[in-house]
């Protein structure tokens, strides 16, 4: 059994004792790719790269000094989770999304996220103005905007303090998006039964009912067990038994239904591969505010291929402005040996696409806005498209992680330091902002682990 194998079945059998120390025995390996993706142990072994994090060995380490294991983003904020537990955040902070310590327009300075379980957090996610985190006591924890009821309580003020959301069962893993969140939790001792509450004005809670938004967790529609959930602006993704399934909004075709522009509360499975006619047999996935990529693995990587779908406006799917979306799964670049690591991000009508390799590369497509995709050859006050080939993006070390804002991104090194580009007008950067308040090279964030 592996460590995070370990850690499901404690929190599936409740009230046992974890012994942390015992789970530990190697780095903390490879960290979260997405911004707003969670996992489950499902069907994946140990060691298996899953939305970008390797599952055996994503725990603390067993000792001093604590490092960064995961880092994720939304909108103009940016978290990291340590190998300790300890989740830190800055940038906008205008709702509360960075945490305690008081609602102001600008942190630049990571804030940690106290109140915390005493062992700290295993899984995050942040959402355009609110996060949330899997606490090691399996029960899930958020803080930020409520309007909707994403944080798990009635619709509200901001709540910076980190709310505990009733959900009844064990968390495994959680989601954040614009203004809902989901998790998959462990339901009679079977992990992988998702939940979700907060805004359902498209579909995105995948129960009947658009328009009503519920701050307390229901299941969705569909009874299967979810190896991986994503979520976006209002659409939700989730993988079942290496199977995509999508429910929410389909404007932009982000649900991969062919002629389908709707909504939909069903979580249905999204359209085959073109060529050759197959389906995507998926082991990771990302959603940015419109659009989607999974990572396509039939055996070795020599076979593994990276698939995008949805929104097209900026390139970010596929090359050419001509098309504004692909209702299909298209090929993110003809290339074998990718990690795993992905990170999509974007704003309505703007978005870009990121893949790591298996070499530790970051290539990246669509609307380079506010510099984010560290080109340092395009000035970060102007905005440029990139489609066919995918840039690198500009970070000279080795990329573990990844995690994608509206006009920021950020990755996780080898040396497990976070590094940001794009936009900074928030401290999104982990710095003061600066003039011109963007960046189009990477800058090391500073008072992490």
């Amino acid at each position: 059994m592996g460590r995070f194998a370990a850690l499901l079945t404690c929190f599936v059998a409740l009230g046992c004792s974890l012994d942390l120390d015992a789970l530990q025995g190697g780095d903390a390996g490879p960290a979260e790719a997405s911004t707003d993706a969670g996992r489950a142990d499902g069907a994946v072994p140990d060691g298996a790269v899953l939305d970008g994090a390797v599952l055996d060995g994503d725990l603390a380490d067993a000792g001093p000094p604590p490092r960064v294991v995961q880092v994720a983003a939304g909108g103009g904020t940016t978290c990291a989770r340590a190998s300790d537990g300890a989740v830190y955040c800055w940038g906008d902070n205008t709702r509360g999304q960075v945490g305690p310590g008081g609602i102001e327009s600008i942190e630049p300075t990571p804030r940690r996220v106290d109140a915390a379980p005493a062992a700290g957090f295993v899984d995050l996610a942040v959402g355009t103005e609110h996060a949330c985190a899997v606490g090691a006591d399996a029960k899930i924890y958020c803080w930020g905007d409520s309007t909707s009821g994403q944080l798990g309580q009635l619709f509200g003020a901001p709540q910076p303090d980190p709310q505990v959301v009733d959900l009844g069962e064990p968390a495994i893993a959680v989601a954040a998006g614009r203004r809902h969140t989901c998790a998959i939790v462990a339901v009679g001792g079977v992990a992988g039964r998702v939940h979700c509450w907060g805004d359902n004005d498209q579909g995105q809670l995948g129960r009947l009912g658009a328009g009503a938004g519920f701050s307390a967790p229901m299941p969705i529609d569909f009874a299967g067990a979810a190896s991986a959930i994503a979520a976006g602006d209002h659409f939700t993704c989730a993988i079942f038994d290496r199977r995509v399934r999508c429910w929410g909004s389909g404007a932009h075709e982000q649900l991969a239904r062919p002629g389908f522009v709707g909504t939909s509360e069903v979580a249905q499975e999204i359209a085959n591969i073109a060529t050759p006619d197959r389906p995507v047999e998926a082991e990771a996935l990302a959603l940015g505010p419109t659009h989607a990529c999974a990572l396509d693995r039939l055996g070795s990587t020599a076979d593994d291929r990276v698939y995008c779908w949805g929104d097209n406006r900026s390139q970010q799917v596929l090359a050419g402005p001509g098309s504004s979306g692909a209702s299909r799964p298209r090929v993110f670049q003809d290339r074998a040996g990718w990690s795993g690591v992905l990170a999509l991000g974007g704003d309505e009508g703007r978005g870009f696409s990121c893949a790591g390799t298996a070499d530790g590369e970051l290539r990246c497509r669509g609307a380079n806005e506010r510099g984010a995709l560290a080109q340092s050859t395009d000035a970060c006050e102007v905005a440029v498209e990139y489609g066919n080939p995918p840039r690198t993006f500009g970070f000279m070390g080795a990329v573990i992680g990844a995690a994608a804002g509206a006009e920021h991104l950020c990755v996780l090194g080898a040396d497990h330091a976070v590094y940001c580009a794009g936009d900074n007008s928030a401290g999104q950067l982990g710095r003061a902002p600066m003039t011109p308040a963007c960046s189009n090279t990477s800058l090391r964030v500073v008072g992490l682990p």
